[in-house]
């Protein structure tokens, strides 16, 4: 143990002069004309070599603590495990969908190896919501171009009716990947009218019509053929009875 310590403090020892001299070097460029030119000279130069140290050091520590984290037991499951883990940890932390992009964020700041995971894996990019900022949005569609995704259609009240349209527009264009549609906002007959979509992988329904009182029927959702409904939950709002997708399922159904 003695000798690694004695080699490592010469190693540090020999880098710290090659580094004094490198900036040492510098100063040599332009003629000095005093002793003291020299001195400040000097002192100039061990003080930019300590900097470049420190920041050497702070470095290397990183990568010493990135190579330790490998060890890690968490990081030594199978991928497909280790993905499905913090997949859970997203899902369970965020019911509504409107938190995940701060979840993402936490789990991505625990180190570079998880958020390496998380950037490249499509499977933790399926939330659209338009909470989100428009970023998120865009990183959501380009990191997962093909696999399925969750609708959490629920705006803030400050956001204006052409911004609701404007989201729509965008995430009706990928109907076909969606799982899950959560809706809480006026269903109305315009808004069926965009929703009139082939879903074939939808399978989990939340509808909440805000709008009360109203002397009108409630609006009915279109609903293509595909897979058969896990849960639907309609308030002021319907679905077609007839459809197979719930003739078959033991989807729960509140309508009123």
């Amino acid at each position: 143990m003695a000798h690694e310590t004695n080699d490592l403090d010469d190693f540090v020892a020999g880098k710290a002069k090659e580094t004094f001299q490198y900036y040492w070097g510098e100063t040599q460029s332009s003629p000095t004309s005093t002793g003291q030119d020299s001195l400040d000279a000097k002192i100039d130069a061990l003080e930019k070599c300590r900097v470049a140290m420190m920041k050497g050091f702070d470095l290397e520590a990183i990568e010493l603590r990135r190579m330790r984290n490998t060890w890690a037991a968490l990081h030594r499951l199978p991928m497909e495990t280790f993905i499905a883990i913090l997949l859970q940890v997203v899902e369970d932390h965020d019911k509504n969908g409107g938190d995940e992009p701060f979840q993402l964020h936490n789990l991505a700041s625990v180190c570079s190896h998880w958020r390496a995971v998380l950037l490249n894996y499509p499977e933790f990019w399926k939330a659209l919501s338009p909470q989100f900022e428009p970023h998120f949005q865009r990183w959501t569609l380009e990191r997962n171009p093909a696999g399925p995704l969750r609708l959490y259609y629920v705006p803030l009240l400050s956001m204006s009716r052409g911004a609701r349209v404007e989201f729509l527009d965008l995430v009706v264009r990928h109907a076909g990947r969606w799982q899950r549609l959560v809706f809480e906002d006026t269903f109305d007959e315009d808004t069926c009218a965009r929703l009139r979509q082939e879903m074939p992988r939808l399978t989990d329904i939340l509808i909440n019509n805000t709008i009360e009182d109203s002397p009108l029927p409630s609006p009915e959702l279109f609903l293509s053929e595909g897979a058969t409904l896990r849960y639907l939950s309609l308030t002021n709002a319907a679905a077609p009875w007839h459809s197979p997708r719930r003739r078959n399922s033991g989807a729960s159904c509140c309508s009123t």
